[in-house]
């Protein structure tokens, strides 16, 4: 989105590591350039790919001569802030949770900015700004929520729950969702293809009206049929919630890394007044 945002005024070059094979990156749109990067356990691929993708980064900064490199965090982008920060570029970085995390935290003192949504649990030597909560790219004008609970073929006689667990799914919220809704209509996304069918039977066994698929293409028409949801605390979900006023029910993921889904969970309920 922040591509999108600055397409025209500048020119955007991706670099991280799987750009050529993601489903999710639109290859037409922007140039890019692979860059080999690996997580930090186990150490020794780590320090092997990543290494070639250090030198594969400072070989493409070179070439492109970038003004601003921005970095997003994850093990992905590792190579490229390391690169960055050895060639004395300008770094902005952007988190999305209220922790850190731990590539983010590393380069932290080589940022110029330090662009958050949530306010962090820990202080940071750098400079900080917030931006507007995600996403940032959305349509002026929202659907009614008549029009959009007659898309999922609900009405106006019954609270619609949005049950969701983020771009990984949930099992969890799979089970216990069918279990505890009764008095609901409800929009399900399974958030896997094999756990369609489950999710299903198990609505029509406790005989509530659900509307179950595996993602919600346009979120913005849930949230716009949606009374209240039951879904984890991502950065994005967290963000969305704020951003749509929709009060929640928040299951953090117990293994989300250094804990952060529960760091965003608490900021929603004592600080947005969230549910």
């Amino acid at each position: 989105q922040l591509a999108m945002m600055l397409r025209g005024e500048a020119k955007v070059v991706f670099a991280a590591s799987g750009l050529s094979k993601n489903p999710f990156f639109e290859r037409g749109e922007f140039a890019f350039h692979d860059v080999d990067a690996a997580p930090l356990w186990p150490p020794v691929q780590f320090v092997k790919r990543g290494g070639r993708g250090f030198f594969q980064s400072l070989s493409m900064l070179r070439e492109v001569k970038p003004d601003v490199v921005v970095g997003f965090g994850s093990y992905h982008a590792f190579p490229v802030l390391a690169a960055a920060a050895m060639l004395r570029k300008k770094i902005v970085l952007y988190e999305a949770n209220s922790v850190l995390g731990k590539v983010n935290r590393l380069f932290a003192p080589f940022a110029k900015v330090l662009a958050l949504q949530f306010p962090l649990q820990k202080k940071v030597w750098a400079r900080q700004e917030y931006v507007s909560y995600f996403p940032w790219l959305t349509e002026e004008k929202r659907l009614e929520k008549e029009e959009a609970r007659a898309f999922y073929g609900f009405d106006l006689s019954s609270p619609v729950c949005l049950v969701f667990g983020g771009s990984q799914g949930a099992a969890f919220l799979n089970q216990i969702a069918p279990k505890v809704l009764a008095s609901c209509q409800v929009i399900h996304c399974a958030g896997k293809k094999e756990a369609l069918e489950e999710v299903r039977h198990a609505y029509e066994k406790e005989k509530i009206k659900a509307f179950v698929q595996v993602f919600e293409p346009e979120m913005t028409r849930a949230y716009a049929a949606a009374d209240f949801a039951l879904c984890r605390s991502g950065a994005a979900t967290t963000a969305e919630l704020i951003r749509y006023q929709i009060p929640a029910v928040m299951v953090p993921f117990p293994y989300a890394a250094e804990n952060h889904q529960m760091f965003n969970a608490r900021f929603f309920c004592e600080e947005a007044r969230g549910g």
